[in-house]
């Protein structure tokens, strides 16, 4: 497995795929639709992850044999000092259970100490216990749980210390 930026509008355009590939399952599981969470990523699309770009957001893709299997975006935290926000950390469902997210997590998470980041913040739905336990498993820490009136679940704010 390989991990490079994506930084091409047709780089951006093939992880859009594998993004939403990710994380329909989840929205199915969920109850998530575009109408009640329309940002969730079972329903990105170009111009989502060009916005996030204009945010200072970052984007990487892990590689199997060519094909791009995972993806994570990290911007600056802009409401927390030192602090940067992963989002979208995909992997495509034949390729799970493989080590592409846990790789990919831990490059992000050494790139951005490289670059003086002192945390690495997410947010998941508080419901899926399989996944906050998969971040805790890697050294996440929940902060807070809080509804927020336009989403259909419990977010759970999760931290590592970098």
């Amino acid at each position: 497995m390989t991990i490079r930026r994506i930084e091409t509008e047709q780089e951006m355009i093939e992880s859009v795929s594998v993004i939403r590939r990710s994380f329909r399952p989840v929205a199915q599981e969920f109850g998530v639709t575009r109408h009640n969470n329309p940002d969730h990523g079972a329903f990105v699309d170009l111009t989502d992850l060009q916005g996030l770009q204009d945010k200072g957001a970052v984007f990487y893709g892990i590689f199997q044999r060519g094909q791009q299997i995972g993806f994570v975006s990290v911007r600056p935290a802009d409401w927390q000092k030192n602090a940067c926000y992963l989002e979208k950390l995909a992997g495509i469902p034949e390729a799970r259970r493989q080590g592409a997210a846990e790789h990919l997590l831990n490059y992000v998470c050494e790139s951005a100490r490289g670059q003086g980041q002192e945390k690495m913040l997410i947010d998941i739905i508080n419901e899926h216990k399989v996944l906050k336990g998969w971040y805790i498993r890697y050294g996440f820490r929940e902060t807070a749980v809080r509804p927020y009136p336009n989403l259909p679940f419990l977010v759970c704010h999760l931290e590592k210390e970098l």
